[in-house]
């Protein structure tokens, strides 16, 4: 354990912001058990944690407000996170912590303030007041907290923050029909008309309101615009009029918006038009670049010190810089170096100071250095003379732009799987911003980087050298931050997380894809996908959402429900076999004309996905179907209809479903090697589930049929009705139903304890009816498990609960029955042989002799040995139906009178006395072919 007496590299500073007692009680103990933080010998701190980012016993924060946790190696680590985005869970609720009460009215608004935003309330009284919004479409309501803006000291208007929003109701709004253009909201101390104007000599300008009130807090003043584009002329204006009353002079503007590319690109105008209007502006920012956390954040971390601050006017300073060498010079007086890159207007340039120039223009101009007696205050000198210095340095100073863009590495990603890495870059440009990828090589030489630039982002070039690139790139790369990455699209088990193209879900909750592109999730994770397809595209829920269920049954009746549970099922798939070690195959077969593709399309709308019905496992190459089943997890891998006309040879002959059955539990699906030095191979387990469609069943072993759930859909049952369902289904597109899977994936705990807690009951019911076989009882009852679980998103399924019931157990009656018999295409194989072994071979006319084919080329007579071909061409001249050569292929490897034997085997036939490729069977005992 680290020596007790030994300090991290830096202490967390401790501010005005509190916490409640309520809420740091709740963190503590989180923070302990989660990270092993302890107490320090005084209590104040919570130290010797174990750092998530680099696993050292460096993590501290204080005890008093727990706001942030940070890594106490600041040069080598410099982790650092938000309590409030680790325990989203602790600062919520505010409503049902802290409701309103005679007394208080406000007291969902003061926790707020105080825990969610750590505001010292007693300062604030009365310039907020709680109130409860509600929404004109949806009649959502929540509490909100409201704050007037004023004019010449009257209310004109109010901004309102909702404390608890719904994820599609904007969270922040300005009164309806208010106007707040040319307008601030002033705190209570600056209020126009007392007397702290006297000496107010700086003047903060930023966007929000809670911004103003942090800065406020640490000892600033500070105004809000509202928004970042919004010159606030008339409070200006006021302001002006009220130091003109006092005889004082102008503060000096501080434009200070938000450090995002919005806020970045109005601090240039503001600054602008306040400098117009007779201002001494300047700006500051939160960071050097547009990544900057904004000021209310800061305030919560303990970062407004003044020596903070003395960095967020730089940076601003650097924001509105006019010409590259002013930059330049900036950053010098700043940072002392002598040879550095900077960026300016989106491209990047190198700067080369000449230090002995200097030091020559400085002796020989020493006559113009101002001097005391030329100035009345010691601060007009220090002016002068910086002027001089400035004057003489740009003289001494080389600007060369190196590249007609601005680079930013954003994060490290890795494929474990395939020790694969990259760096992710953003390129910006004056005409816009593109993100890609580098890997190390490419960013290991000028002209490797040269090339790889050239064709990420269009019409840029490198012109600088190696060494200028390591410099750059040594700076850009430092501590960088690692995004973890999955090859797949869906659910990732080892983050319990649903990872899709733009959205994220996690036990219930919602994350966009941030501007990065990547997940930040609880805990400080952070995970993307390297994925590029499927697609999947959520739309927002309509505020009349389509009654497809309702077609779903009209159309395709009870069969039609239980294909949408087992489809639907999929999505928790994992987390089933990790319980219960399986989850069923799905088949459903029907004549054709039955509305199969139709319902299957729909299927993959309800999930965001357009377009797609499944592949053709005859139409793909084995490496191929790998593919397509890696690709995905929780989701079905669809298999439709096969080409049952070929021959069953070549290259795509019919597909073998045996190959499926190690997928029911999970098991991996191939193996590929890895290009590597080494041994290593790439073995991915199947993460999906099967969902089979074609017209006729799946011929396979006893293994594989009793993994299937079969569902058969026949023409008999249709009816106009059910047509026109089928139309209004395939009318729908996918933005109008897709929000359907955000519905059904926030249920996630929900659906799967319901699942869990009735499968059991479900498998001893099919056992006890009759159903003999255990896996089929066990696959049926996960399907009644997860329709029971399906009601609580489709309440409408509970009125087909014993039809339903009823249907499933006769699939699983006609399953087990199917595993005890004969397959119905032998059965018809056979007794077609029976009919050619009886048949004549000549029919000359009456009188002449009859004699019988020949069939049985064994000369054993306990075998059966037939030419495959030979058997379909007489089935052809005798008109005999048989089913397509390829099934029987694999029906006939199952069967159960005549016993398999070998297929294509070489045999010396009776028949022709010569060798012939036969396929062999045991005779059975009471049977003889000839």
């Amino acid at each position: 354990m680290p020596n007790q007496t030994t300090k991290p590299d830096y202490e967390p500073i401790m501010t005005a912001q509190t916490m409640s007692n309520e809420t740091r009680d709740e963190l503590i103990p989180r923070l302990i058990q989660d990270y092993a933080l302890k107490f320090s010998s005084d209590r104040q701190f919570l130290r010797y944690g174990r750092c998530p980012s680099c696993n050292k016993k460096e993590l501290f924060t204080g005890a008093d407000s727990p706001w942030t946790i940070q890594c106490g190696r600041a040069n080598k680590c410099n982790y650092q996170a938000s309590t409030r985005d680790i325990y989203p869970d602790i600062f919520a609720n505010w409503t049902k912590k802290n409701p309103p009460t005679p007394t208080n009215p406000n007291a969902t608004a003061d926790a707020y303030l105080q825990s969610g935003r750590g505001f010292d309330i007693v300062k604030w009284q009365g310039s907020y007041t709680q109130e409860v919004f509600k929404d004109f479409y949806s009649d959502f309501t929540c509490p909100s907290v409201r704050f007037n803006i004023t004019s010449d000291g009257q209310a004109i208007g109010y901004w309102e923050r909702l404390i608890e929003p719904a994820a599609n109701i904007k969270k922040a709004r300005v009164q309806t029909g208010f106007k707040f253009k040319g307008h601030a909201w002033l705190p209570p101390k600056l209020h126009l008309q007392h007397g702290v104007w006297s000496y107010v000599k700086e003047l903060w300008i930023v966007e929000g309101i809670f911004d103003a009130m942090a800065l406020t807090e640490n000892g600033l003043h500070a105004i809000s615009n509202i928004t970042a584009g919004n010159f606030p002329a008339h409070t200006l204006a006021q302001i002006k009029a009220r130091m003109a009353e006092l005889g004082k002079p102008l503060p000096k503007l501080i434009i200070a918006l938000d450090s995002d590319h919005a806020g970045r690109k109005a601090t240039d105008k503001l600054v602008a038009t306040a400098r117009q209007n007779g201002w001494d502006v300047t700006a500051a920012q939160s960071s050097e670049y547009s990544d900057g956390a904004d000021w209310n954040d800061l305030h919560k971390a303990g970062k407004l010190t003044k020596t903070d601050l003395e960095r967020y006017r730089f940076y601003g300073e650097l924001l509105i810089a006019e010409t590259a060498k002013d930059k330049a010079l900036l950053t010098y007086n700043q940072y002392g170096t002598t040879s550095f890159y900077m960026f300016f207007n989106s491209c990047t340039y190198w700067v080369k100071v000449d230090s002995e120039s200097f030091d020559k223009a400085k002796q020989m101009d020493a006559d113009s250095e101002p001097t005391e007696d030329l100035f009345n205050t010691e601060e007009e000198l220090k002016e002068a003379v910086q002027l001089w210095h400035d004057d003489l340095m740009q003289s001494c100073m080389t600007v060369t732009q190196i590249m007609n863009c601005q680079p930013q590495a954003l994060y490290y990603q890795q494929n474990l799987v395939t020790d694969e890495s990259w760096y992710f870059f953003r390129i910006r440009t004056p005409q816009g911003d593109t993100k890609n990828t580098f890997t190390g090589s490419q960013l290991s030489a000028a002209g490797e980087f040269k090339k790889r630039l050239l064709s990420v982002a269009p019409g840029v070039i490198y012109q600088g050298n190696s060494k200028q690139l390591d410099i750059m790139l040594g700076r850009m790369i430092n501590g960088i931050k690692t995004v973890e990455t999955i090859d797949f699209i869906g659910y990732s088990k080892d983050h319990q997380t649903y990872i899709f193209n733009d959205i994220a879900i996690r036990h219930g909750v919602t994350y966009a894809l941030n501007k990065d592109d990547y997940f930040d999730l609880p805990n400080n994770k952070s995970l993307k996908t390297l994925a590029a397809s499927p697609s999947i595209r959520i739309g927002d829920k309509p505020k009349e959402p389509a009654n497809w269920l309702a077609d779903i049954i009209s159309g395709w009746g009870v069969q039609g429900v239980i294909s949408l549970v087992g489809f639907m099922g999929s999505l928790f798939a994992q987390q089933v076999r990790d319980r219960q070690k399986s989850f069923p195959f799905l088949e459903i077969v029907g004549e054709p004309g039955t509305g199969k593709s139709t319902l299957l399309s729909f299927f993959w709308r309800l999930i965001g996905r357009d377009g797609y019905e499944g592949i053709d496992p005859n139409k793909t190459t084995k490496a191929g179907r790998l593919r397509s089943l890696s690709q995905t997890s929780n989701m079905p891998s669809v298999f439709i209809e096969s080409d049952r006309d070929g021959a069953g040879t070549g290259r795509n002959s019919q597909f073998n479903w045996d190959e499926l059955k190690n997928l029911y539990d999970g098991g991996t699906i191939g193996t590929r090697g890895v290009k590597s030095a080494g041994n290593e191979v790439y073995e991915p387990p199947f993460r999906g589930t099967i969902v089979i469609s074609q017209n006729l069943p799946v011929v396979a072993s006893k293994a594989v049929l009793s993994r299937i759930c079969h569902l058969f859909f026949a023409l008999d049952n249709q009816t106009r009705d059910s047509e026109a369902a089928a139309r209004r289904i395939e009318a729908l597109q996918t933005e109008d139903v897709s929000h359907f899977l955000v519905d059904i994936l926030k249920m996630e705990d929900k659906i799967l304890q319901v699942f869990f807690d009735t499968k059991i009951a479900h498998e001893n019911w099919l056992k006890d009816s009759g159903v003999k076989a255990f896996r089929v009882a066990h696959c049926h009852a996960q399907i009644l498990a997860m329709f029971d679980a399906m009601k609580l998103v489709l309440p409408d399924l509970q009125r087909l609960d014993g039809a339903v019931k009823q249907e499933v157990f006769n699939m699983a009656t006609e399953r087990d029955q199917t595993l005890d018999t004969e397959h119905p295409l032998n059965i018809q194989f056979f007794d077609v042989l029976e009919r050619l072994n009886a048949a004549p071979n000549t029919i000359e006319g009456a009188g002449h002799h009859i004699r019988r084919l020949h069939i049985n080329h064994s000369k054993n007579p306990d075998l059966l040995a037939i030419s495959m071909p030979e058997i379909y061409q007489l089935a052809n001249e005798y008109r005999y139906d048989l089913p397509p050569q390829s099934d029987m292929h694999h029906a006939l490897r199952q069967s159960r009178q005549f016993k398999f034997v070998a297929a294509n085997k070489t045999v010396a036939s009776q028949i022709t006395g010569r060798s012939i490729r036969c396929w062999v069977f045991e005779m059975p005992k009471n049977l003889s072919l000839t």
